[in-house]
């Protein structure tokens, strides 16, 4: 199938998911569909729900029971493919794919059975019920796209064929990283010192972001380099955790929400990215603000194990450090706030790296590769 002659539509049922919303996973679904209508002959957008700052994406947008509606519709143009979302409980996509006929491909994000159980209370009955769900999804579509390796396996211990399940990592919206402002720019609307060493966090206040690993660092690191500035830019529900008067104490810079399209203007006045994670039963992040770091030219320091993002090679394009250890974390950042070199040698070759593998558009191109083998022999590139 080659998408310059497909209709296509992408599917987000979540209902914890609006196209305008904040959240990675909103970020992500906007990206991709507008990835995807970009290289199509005509493509949609079903969501659930369009609520939010952030604008919304450009392609046409319905909710899934009006694309349900419009595939089965008499005279209804065919649609060739469907690309969905995961989420629990949604049987959409196949009613969907029943009333047109469209080829089915599946991209699961998290682990979601396991999260709504740790974190919102599905119970054992429910659990189950959604595993045979998901044994009977993984089992009817053609193809399986999973964002990170530890993903890879929860869908084959789900049942799904290994010869249709493919690695497909988070990438990152090359037109939003094309033109950044001067770094000297970035740093005076910021008020930032132009020899400052400057870390960054850019995402979500959630408990596996591990923002109190974060701080204990920056506080470990300011004893020693105590003109070194921390931004945060993001917000969730962590931020009642956080202590203002510490965060004051320690000059941070906590920006809040920054839109999508304002935040290369912020990576621009960083010097290196921070993504700390705790796994917390499972090992399968694959977080956007990563290629993002690398995009904007920052080194990158995350957690060991970083489940989708396979760039981050230690001492080569990162620095990788352990869960919840922060002095290693303040380590690694005394040792890129003293070694001017070795933090522009990271920064560079991650760089280099994700604008020529990591970009939505060099995903979607390795889509259409898997998309242009015949039904019978998707296998081609299998669990890659």
């Amino acid at each position: 199938m080659r998408l310059a002659d497909a209709h296509l539509a992408y599917l987000s049922t979540d209902p914890g998911i609006s196209a305008a919303g904040t959240k990675g996973a909103a970020q992500h679904v906007r990206e991709i569909s507008e990835t995807l209508a970009r290289r199509s002959r005509r493509a949609t957008l079903a969501v659930a729900r369009r609520d939010g700052p952030e604008p919304l994406p450009e392609l046409p947008l319905c909710t899934p029971d009006e694309l349900l509606a419009a595939v089965g519709a008499p005279g209804a143009a065919p649609l060739d493919l469907l690309v969905e979302r995961y989420a629990l409980g949604s049987t959409l996509g196949r009613a969907i794919v029943r009333a047109s006929g469209a080829r089915h491909w599946l991209e699961v994000n998290a682990p979601l059975i396991e999260e709504a159980q740790v974190h919102r209370g599905l119970d054992a009955a429910a659990a189950a019920r959604e595993r045979e769900q998901l044994r009977a999804l993984l089992a009817a579509v053609d193809g399986v796209l999973c964002v990170s390796p530890p993903l890879v396996r929860w869908c084959l211990d789900h049942g799904a064929d290994p010869a249709r399940v493919h690695l497909f990592p988070n990438g990152f919206c090359a037109r939003r990283f094309a033109a950044p402002p001067p770094r000297a720019a970035a740093r005076a609307a910021l008020r930032l010192a132009d020899d400052a060493f400057v870390a960054l966090f850019a995402g979500g206040f959630r408990p596996w972001h591990d923002l109190p690993t974060l701080l204990d660092a920056f506080e470990q690191l300011r004893a020693t380099h105590p003109h070194a500035r921390l931004l945060l830019a993001g917000d969730g529900p962590e931020r009642r955790a956080l202590d203002a008067t510490r965060l004051a104490c320690l000059d941070v810079v906590d920006l809040g929400h920054v839109p999508a399209r304002a935040l290369p203007a912020v990576m621009a006045a960083a010097d290196v990215g921070l993504s700390p994670n705790r796994a917390r039963g499972g090992d399968w992040f694959c977080p956007l603000k990563i290629a993002e770091y690398q995009a904007a030219g920052l080194a990158v320091i995350a957690t060991e194990g970083t489940g989708g993002h396979a760039p981050l090679d230690h001492g080569t394009t990162g620095l990788l450090v352990r869960e919840g250890d922060a002095a290693a974390l303040a380590a690694a950042l005394r040792t890129l706030a003293d070694d001017r070199a070795q933090r522009l040698a990271l920064a560079t070759a991650g760089q280099a790296q994700a604008l020529a593998l990591h970009s939505w558009e060099r995903r979607v191109d390795t889509l259409e590769g898997w998309l242009s083998a015949p039904r019978a022999s998707v296998a081609a590139g299998g669990v890659a």
